[in-house]
């Protein structure tokens, strides 16, 4: 589930790497791919980055990172697309983790609002998960999604990437088919918790 303080424990995750960035510890950032499940990374992520705005830690000063959440279960991308609820909570979730830091006078009212607009230009994905636990995206198997990624890198990682079926290895099937179409973007994947063991 998501609440305030687990969105701050994203925020402190994306304000790490705005400093890894900065130091030139990692390449520069076009894209964030993660999975979006009760929105609790993607909050943490949007008002991170605003943290990193306000700060001028002179990595997205002037154009914030594109957010490309991944629905991985089919009902909330249909709650999203309907009502717009998804995004809903997504707002609330950053507006009362911002204010935790705001009653701590860290940081002023105007990174709230930066953080709703970095929230507001996200781009959410078209692909959705077909439901929690479920490996597959888009009414395709899954597990074609996480090979692709490995054989992607050269060299090949050791040990392998380890990635969930039932959460992050969606976002990373979806990645791939972005990058198939869009080369000269400099993507990172977001690789975020899960309690299920990938399939075998």
């Amino acid at each position: 589930g998501a609440n305030p303080i687990g969105v701050l424990g994203n925020v402190s995750a994306a304000l790490e790497l705005a400093t890894q960035l900065k130091n030139n510890e990692a390449r520069p950032v076009t894209d964030i791919f993660l999975p979006w499940g009760s929105g609790c990374t993607t909050s943490g992520l949007c008002l991170g980055v605003a943290i990193s705005r306000h700060l001028k830690m002179g990595v997205w000063d002037e154009k914030p990172p594109v957010i490309r959440p991944v629905f991985i279960h089919h009902q909330g991308a249909a709650a999203e697309n309907a009502l717009g609820l998804m995004s809903f909570f997504l707002r609330t979730l950053i507006k009362d983790a911002s204010q935790l830091l705001i009653d701590l006078k860290t940081i002023p009212p105007s990174v709230t609002q930066d953080a709703l607009q970095i929230a507001q230009s996200m781009s959410p994905t078209l692909y959705y998960g077909q439901r929690y636990g479920y490996p597959k995206y888009g009414g395709h198997p899954l597990t074609p999604g996480p090979v692709k990624v490995m054989e992607t890198i050269t060299p090949a990682p050791n040990p392998p990437l380890w990635m969930c079926s039932t959460f992050t290895s969606k976002a990373a099937a979806v990645l791939v088919d972005f990058l198939a179409g869009n080369p000269d973007r400099s993507v990172l994947f977001w690789q975020t918790k899960s309690s299920v063991q990938p399939v075998q």
